[in-house]
């Protein structure tokens, strides 16, 4: 087992991958015209995915360092002006690649030991002016599974900020 998910909760997971297995298969046998099978299908896929971090937050509130610090190496670009346009997706590699993915986030391959067992989402600004961004960032949050909000420590709490951690707190997150 990895460092991040202990023994109890990996055997945890593997029970609920038997029984979305098992449930997957009797519907299939018994009602195969049942659309929310593809559910069922979706969500044991998201069983074999690694641990979702996401890191969100105003940009300039230090997003990127948070991460660098995390992985241990200047991997992202740091900077007073906004440093992160797009959605990137950091994952373990042997070598650092950024490729454009067709969802139009990025993937970025780091080669840190944390992204073995994590994949960490970078996003931009919560309060940016591009309404795709947003909504992109919006739509990785439902899906992870810690959610980092990150604050400036030199200026208080916007009204951007608040609304935002209410809308993650709706996912229960």
């Amino acid at each position: 087992a990895g460092k991040i998910i202990d023994p109890a909760t990996q055997a945890l997971l593997e029970r609920e991958r038997i029984l979305l297995d098992d449930a997957v298969a009797f519907l299939t046998e018994s009602a195969p015209s049942l659309e929310e099978i593809g559910l069922l299908v979706e969500a044991r896929k998201g069983l074999e995915e690694l641990f979702l971090l996401v890191i969100v937050g105003e940009f300039n509130a230090g997003k990127s360092s948070v991460i660098n610090a995390m992985l241990g190496t200047k991997a992202l670009k740091e900077g007073i002006l906004p440093t992160t346009n797009e959605i990137t997706v950091l994952k373990f590699g042997d070598q650092m690649k950024t490729e454009q993915s067709k969802d139009g986030f990025y993937t970025q391959l780091i080669p840190a030991d944390l992204l073995r067992e994590v994949n960490i989402v970078d996003t931009p600004g919560t309060n940016v002016i591009l309404e795709r961004q947003q909504r992109l960032t919006e739509e990785f949050v439902p899906r992870a599974d810690l959610v980092l909000f990150v604050l400036s420590a030199d200026r208080p709490m916007t009204e951007s900020e608040v609304k935002f951690l209410s809308y993650i707190r709706k996912w229960g997150k």
